[in-house]
Parts: C-alpha cells; sequence; structure tokens
C-alpha cells in the first residue's frame, strides 16, 4: 500500500468527526492522567490501534514507555537499537509550538523510507508500515510524545488525521503534563524546597547553565551556586545528574 504524500493544510472535519472529539475530551478530562484511558479511547473513537506514550528527559531522551497493543518484542528491537534510525525520534526533528505532529511522509519519500534500515528491518519485520508523532510542549519544551503505527493491512494516516489529532492535543497535554508537575511539585514540597529553589530545580531541568540562570532570575551566579548546594543537600545528592535521576527526569 502506498502511503502517498500528506499535504501541510488542513483538512476540514465533518459533524461526525467533531463528534468523536468531543467525547475525546469528555472522557480524557475525567481519567485523572490515567494513560490507559487516554490510549484505549484513542482506540475506540478514531481506530489508532497501536499507540505508544513516552516522557521525554534532558537532552531528548526518551523514557517510560506505556505502550498499548504494541508486542513487547517491537518495543524491545527498538529500545535495544532503532530509536536512532527513527526519523520521528524527538533527537531528529525540530518541533516548536507551531509544529507538534509529523509524520514520515514529511520527511522521506515513499522509496527512500522503503529502502531505508529502519523500514526493512523494524517496521517491516513487525508487520507495521506508516508513522505518525504527536509532541507535548510545556514552556517551550517538548516534555512527552505520542507515537503512533499503523500496519500494511491499516489505510495510511493523512491529512485528516493530522487535524484530529491537532484537535486532541490540547486535553492529552493538559492530563500528560499535569500529572508530572504535580508529581515535581510534590517531590519539592516533601525534601522542603524553598520557592525560589523551586525555580532554581525547574531552571536545572530545562538545561540552563549558572549564568542563564542568573540572567533569568536577576541574582549573582554565585547566588545560584548556593540555591544548588542547598537542593544538592536537601535531596542528600551532589551534582545535577543526580538530581535528574532523583527527580525521574532523565
Amino acid at each position: 500500500m502506498e502511503r502517498g504524500s500528506i499535504m501541510l493544510s488542513e483538512t476540514r472535519l465533518d459533524p461526525i468527526d467533531y463528534e468523536k472529539v468531543l467525547s475525546f475530551y469528555n472522557i480524557v478530562l475525567q481519567c485523572k492522567g490515567n494513560h490507559m484511558i487516554i490510549q484505549k479511547a484513542l482506540q475506540e473513537i478514531f481506530n489508532y490501534n497501536q499507540t505508544i506514550l513516552w516522557d521525554l528527559r534532558p537532552k531528548r531522551t526518551l523514557a517510560s514507555p506505556r505502550a498499548f497493543n504494541l508486542p513487547r518484542q517491537a518495543l524491545d528491537d527498538y529500545l535495544s537499537y532503532f530509536q536512532p534510525l527513527d526519523l520521528l525520534h524527538p533527537k531528529n526533528l525540530y518541533i516548536s509550538s507551531g509544529k507538534q505532529i509529523f509524520c514520515l511522509n514529511e520527511i522521506l519519500s515513499q522509496n527512500d523510507y522503503e529502502q531505508s534500515e529502519y523500514y526493512q528491518d523494524f517496521m517491516k519485520k513487525h508487520g507495521y508500515y506508516d508513522e505518525m508523532g504527536v509532541y507535548f510542549m510545556l514552556d517551550n519544551q517538548v516534555r512527552g510524545v505520542l507515537g503512533l503505527v499503523r500496519t500494511h493491512d491499516e489505510p495510511p494516516f493523512t491529512t485528516k488525521d493530522v487535524t484530529i489529532l491537532s484537535y486532541l492535543i490540547p486535553p492529552m497535554s493538559s492530563v500528560f503534563m499535569d500529572k508530572k508537575k504535580e508529581k515535581l511539585k510534590g517531590m519539592l514540597i516533601e525534601n522542603g524546597i524553598t520557592e525560589r529553589e523551586s525555580q532554581v530545580v525547574h531552571l536545572v531541568i530545562e538545561g540552563k547553565t549558572n549564568k542563564e540562570m542568573a540572567e533569568i532570575l536577576f541574582v549573582s551566579e554565585n547566588t545560584i551556586k548556593k540555591h544548588l548546594q542547598n537542593i544538592f543537600h536537601k535531596f542528600g545528592v551532589s551534582n545535577r545528574t543526580s538530581i535528574y535521576r532523583v527527580l525521574q527526569m532523565k
């Protein structure tokens, strides 16, 4: 089956499609961050049968996969070797708030794709043909990813899928991010982190240098260093890498 070429112009949805979008909103806004409910709703309402949700840690590293209807062997193969070859991996894309959905068709021709190692040794091996990625933004940073795949027996993704998913980003993003923000907030409170130290922690998570943090917070670099020393002491660690690990951000 040919993938065809996905144009970037938006496809108009019909009334039934809008009803489906509203149904999805109602389900997601009541699911209290349950990713399984989100993925099940994607399947039951829109026939997105195989999906995976990822957290994104510093340096755009994928983590904490929540696979839905994806074989364990496919996930293991992806994690062990094929991640860097995936053209829709966040490290391989320029993602912005104005462009949060990517399709393989936009990046590679059908012929080049079918000749690629990624298709021949991974997608084809596991019966997949087409792929899309939805990227969730928070504070101008990519914080999570929804991956969708389709098999040879399913129709390829179209502009209609792009339009539908663009409508679904807000409810999915709010649940996805609220859960992470609440978890982080709880850990900061539990460890006695002050409001100013909390600001520093968030900037550390964003990968800011001491100089950049000082400029953003209008303080000296020495003040930033003192805040970091206090934060390290409260978490019982000695460096930024350990902070990432404690907060499960890396």
